[in-house]
């Protein structure tokens, strides 16, 4: 690749933005000139821990998080390694050895603590495997330490911290460093007086994200207590806390309710109605309850109860419920809803009043999932008519051959009535008995240049001659991309 250096920065960072995870293709940036390789570095030391999603701490990793942190002790000061040296950390052995070019630890935009720590335990289990056990947390834990201190010391700031047990808050620098943190991942483990240091510095968090283990915690209750931006709460609850109760916290999250525009909950059960009513500035609201995790009877009708007149995205990921539990909630949205997931699999067959519900009261419907399960394709073509604003469109049925849904009859009715910026159809389940309207539909897609991605299940009927069709369109542009998964709406919307 040829590119001149005179050629537009922010183009370059654009271009390279895209490869931020691919980091073979990162490293090729070196190559291309100077500032294609600072920009190249830049975006590599910025992501480098939500690396760990993509590559990980799996044995094959170990090369890529071994030349990671012999960079990193590499920059660390001369007291650093002075010190490590004194306890018994063999530098020589895990640092460069030569100067380097960049001021790399600068470039980092998010500290994650536990991030830190895995991919120092498991460079260590290597270069130090003739140690005890004993010594060797020591010895990570020393390197956790000086580590974090050189991304507090070299930072200008950090916006997204992943606590953990490290008391970082009390590192020099670390006023001016979090002053501006705008994320914190969190959890009730970690003693009360680091979430009290944390408090004393970061007034403007806007998104916190929690993991609730077995304890109430009153210093991160106190942290949250002193945001005075705050919009996004995630929780996630560890399977062993349950049952517990978290009043401190739950308390302090009821008193700010009218901040949070954002909403994520692992269990339901963490967060009740009665504080999710007060949440009248909401406008996501994301709910999974796994398969072992079941709510009292009642708390579904009493989250059908809310009204939150700004919600805009509705998203239900659970084992099993009453699709028309659903129908007060849909109703009270004021019609503001463009998101709708549909994640789990009904009781009963009752899709057709559910669907019914969605065709009268969300007209500005973009991304629809949802359950068809009675050929109802009266209320689809209402969807499809009053929902003028649909995107994206996710049909899912059981795995019946009895029900006999119809391929042909839902590309009929595409063909007449596809919205204007229609761009992806999901089919789950056993949709059968494709025809010569599936070409009638893709003519019709090409005249009002429509380009759609079909996401389907492996066992939606789509014979040879038809997978021909999908092709030719796709070369023509028509369709823009065909995938087969197991599960279109997980694959697309699994969180």
């Amino acid at each position: 690749m040829s590119i001149p250096e005179s050629f537009p920065v922010e183009c370059m960072r654009e271009i390279i933005s895209y490869i931020k995870h691919d980091f073979n293709s990162l490293h090729s940036c070196l190559t291309v000139n100077k500032k294609f390789g600072e920009i190249a570095i830049e975006i590599f030391w910025r992501n480098l821990w939500t690396s760990r999603g993509h590559n990980g701490f799996r044995e094959g990793a170990y090369s890529f998080w071994a030349a990671v942190l012999r960079t990193l002790i590499s920059s660390l000061p001369s007291e650093s390694k002075d010190f490590l040296n004194n306890n018994g950390v063999t530098i020589h052995r895990l640092s460069h050895g030569k100067k380097l070019i960049y001021d790399y630890p600068s470039y980092c935009k998010t500290m994650d603590c536990l991030a830190i720590s895995n991919m120092i335990e498991q460079v260590i289990s290597v270069t130090h495997q003739n140690d005890r056990p004993r010594r060797l947390e020591y010895i990570q834990h020393l390197l956790q330490q000086e580590i974090c201190k050189l991304l507090i010391d070299r930072s200008i700031s950090i916006p997204i911290l992943k606590f953990d047990l490290l008391p970082v808050a009390y590192f020099p620098g670390a006023d001016k460093c979090f002053e501006k943190l705008s994320e914190l991942h969190c959890h009730t483990a970690t003693p009360d007086l680091l979430y009290y240091a944390l408090a004393q510095i970061c007034k403007h968090i806007q998104n916190i994200i929690i993991d609730f283990y077995e304890a109430d915690n009153l210093g991160l209750s106190g942290l949250i207590d002193v945001q005075q931006n705050l919009k996004r709460l995630e929780c996630r609850i560890d399977e062993l806390a349950v049952t517990q109760r978290f009043p401190a916290i739950i308390d302090v999250i009821k008193s700010n309710a009218i901040s949070f525009v954002h909403l994520e909950l692992l269990h339901f059960t963490c967060i009740p109605p009665s504080i999710i009513s007060l949440m009248q500035n909401l406008k996501i609201l994301k709910i999974k309850i796994l398969p072992d995790d079941v709510p009292r009877n009642n708390i579904w009708e009493e989250l059908a109860s809310v009204r939150l007149p700004k919600l805009e995205v509705l998203h239900i990921s659970l084992h099993s419920l009453r699709l028309e539990t659903l129908n007060p909630l849909i109703a009270n949205n004021y019609g503001n809803l463009s998101t709708l997931i549909i994640d789990f699999s009904p009781i009963s067959n009752q899709s057709f009043f559910f669907n019914e519900t969605v065709a009268q009261f969300c007209p500005n419907l973009r991304i629809f999932a949802t359950w068809f399960l009675n050929n109802e394709f009266d209320v689809l073509e209402g969807i499809l008519t009053k929902c003028q604003h649909l995107e994206e469109l996710f049909l899912q049925a059981f795995d019946d051959k009895n029900l006999n849904l119809k391929i042909h009859r839902l590309f009929k009715l595409l063909e007449i009535t596809t919205p204007k910026h229609f761009s992806k159809l999901g089919l789950l389940g056993n949709w059968c008995d494709p025809s010569d309207a599936l070409k009638s539909c893709f003519e019709s897609w090409k005249r009002k240049s429509n380009h759609v991605s079909l996401v389907f299940s492996r066992n939606v009927c789509i014979g040879s001659e038809h997978m021909d069709l999908i092709l030719q369109y796709k070369n023509d542009g028509v369709i823009r991309r065909y995938n087969v998964v197991t599960d279109p709406v997980r694959h697309e919307f699994g969180y």
